[in-house]
């Protein structure tokens, strides 16, 4: 997570840093972004970061399904049949 997260910080900094210093007169002195600033915009509207979370508990859950396939497994039938012209009942 912490690497997707600098790699969203620089992929964002500088795009957002223009913004900033077009939306900022030049008499004004403009002030350098903070990291919490730039992770808050990321999380807030980086889609990509979010279909990486998505992705990976995708993963978490197929490999919790692959290790299931080896837990024990029980498996039960049963079939009753009275003498006569009953009906029958089994179970599975």
């Amino acid at each position: 997570m912490s690497r997707l997260c600098v790699l969203a910080f620089v992929a964002l900094s500088l795009p957002l840093a223009a913004v900033r210093a077009a939306a900022t007169p030049a008499s004004e002195s403009v002030q350098p972004l903070a990291l919490a600033d730039v992770l808050a915009s990321v999380e807030a509207h980086y889609p990509l970061l979010r279909a990486a979370e998505a992705e990976r508990g995708i993963a978490g859950g197929a490999l919790r399904s692959a290790q299931g396939s080896f837990d024990t497994q029980l498996v039960a039938g049963g079939d009753l049949r009275p003498e006569g012209f009953y009906e029958s009942y089994s179970g599975d």
